[in-house]
């Protein structure tokens, strides 16, 4: 939160020096928190088609085939946001004005 403060500060014309980034290493956490909340989201999506799966058919042993394209789609979502968790962050904080748009082209 403090180096956002310090960005919309001196975006307002107050002097602020660049913020000072120190949660470097916090990030690993961050992450790791992130996959873990995904593994959960899996886990209850997949219970919560197998249920839905048992009133749809009526039938226990059927279940599971009707569950499939939804437990498919569950976890290609569940890889798509693995994926997104591990994409470089580095470029959150670029500053892109109309100056360094006009000096790209």
């Amino acid at each position: 939160f403090g180096p956002v403060l310090a960005r919309l500060l001196r975006d307002l014309g107050y002097a602020f020096a660049p913020p000072f980034f120190v949660l470097g290493h916090a990030v690993s956490g961050v992450q790791g928190a992130g996959l873990l909340l995904l593994d959960i989201g899996l886990l209850v999506s997949l219970w919560c088609i197998l249920q839905r799966a048992r009133e749809w058919t009526g039938e226990r042993a059927r279940a599971p085939v009707a569950a499939l394209p939804f437990a498919v789609l569950a976890v290609a979502l569940f890889l798509l946001g693995v994926w997104i968790t591990f994409q470089p962050m580095q470029m959150r904080g670029l500053d892109i004005g109309p100056a360094t748009l006009a000096g790209l082209f």
